[in-house]
């Protein structure tokens, strides 16, 4: 294994460890955590921002089986869960299982406790605050 597959295997182990609080209330349902780690190369293939904590294992894109992804996301708020960010993105209301919730949690320095939402204009991301 090279140096650089030692390194995201490690920041994907400190992710997981800085989500664990996050996924604790409903571990049980949990259906999907993605993107965990990105490396530069992934992250640009999936358009992602050129500073995304994906990129430094401090976030993941999760879902959970039967629950909206707006709900999840307030969950993790009525929770009072510790995040840096929580973004909602592109949740559709009238598509069920549309979407999924960005968490990140930094390792070092205060949360910035953003709660947003992504959504598709014009081809583009745009990030709206609130989760609705």
């Amino acid at each position: 294994m090279n140096v650089e597959a030692r390194q995201a295997r490690a920041r994907v182990a400190r992710a997981r460890e800085a989500h664990e609080a996050d996924r604790a209330p409903f571990a049980a349902q949990l259906e999907d955590v993605e993107g965990a780690y990105r490396g530069p190369k992934a992250n640009a293939s999936v358009g992602g921002s050129k500073t995304s904590q994906h990129m430094t294992g401090e976030a993941a894109d999760v879902e959970v089986d039967g629950m909206d992804n707006t709900q999840l996301a307030k969950l993790v708020v009525s929770l009072k869960l510790p995040f840096d960010q929580l973004i909602a993105e592109f949740v559709d209301p009238a598509v069920p299982g549309s979407g999924w919730v960005h968490v990140s949690h930094k390792r070092g320095g205060p949360q910035r406790g953003q709660a947003l939402r992504a959504v598709n204009e014009g081809g583009k991301t745009k990030y709206l605050p609130g989760l609705e």
